[in-house]
């Protein structure tokens, strides 16, 4: 290493090394979806060996799809609307006791503005009457988990500590040119 290189140091807190990888799994809501729609097209992906004994993953219908091709594409754009990674990160006032009217009366709008959605398109959708409330409870209960995560702005305040580094930079003067090192300026003096 050279003079020069050998003065800089560096030092970096370890959460600056978490960070990416804590955040991108808090973000991310391709896992919950995914699995969602599986319910929905009623199957599921299960491990299994080829003939050399490598791990393979297969989807099995394990059941008849909850609603057609239509209405699974429909249903899941109503979620994904509600679940996904820009609205977590909103925001729902709370009491001190963590209590949300804001929350109380989203929720109450998702509720409603989804099951009239269910009832209106079950004929169109091929959904089976024995099938509509499963589906509705099924999602609105993952809505409802997943936005309590917006209730009083805990969600955004922890990404502040997960987001804290430290750095610092010590160089040492050597001899020689160095942009930045003062210089006498004497000859500039001379040209104005």
């Amino acid at each position: 290493m050279d003079e020069y290189n050998q003065g800089i140091q560096q030092v970096s807190d370890n959460r600056a090394f978490m960070t990416s990888s804590i955040i991108q799994i808090r973000l991310d809501t391709e896992k919950v979806l995914e699995e969602l729609e599986r319910y929905l097209n009623g199957s599921e992906i299960i491990a299994d060996y080829d003939e050399k004994g490598n791990k393979e993953y297969k989807e099995l219908q394990i059941s008849e799809p909850k609603a057609n091709k239509q209405g699974i594409y429909d249903i899941m754009g109503f979620i994904k609307s509600k679940v996904n990674s820009q609205i977590v990160q909103g925001f729902f006032a709370s009491d001190s006791k963590g209590y949300s009217e804001m929350y109380e009366k989203f929720m109450d709008d998702v509720h409603d503005s989804f099951t009239t959605m269910i009832l209106e398109n079950c004929e169109y959708w091929d959904i089976e009457d024995n099938n509509i409330r499963g589906i509705i409870n099924t999602v609105i209960h993952m809505v409802r988990a997943f936005l309590t995560r917006l209730i009083g702005d805990k969600e955004r305040l922890s990404y502040a500590q997960t987001f804290k580094t430290t750095e610092s930079t010590n160089t040492r003067e050597q001899s020689g040119f160095n942009l930045f090192r003062s210089h006498k300026r004497g000859w500039l003096i001379k040209w104005i």
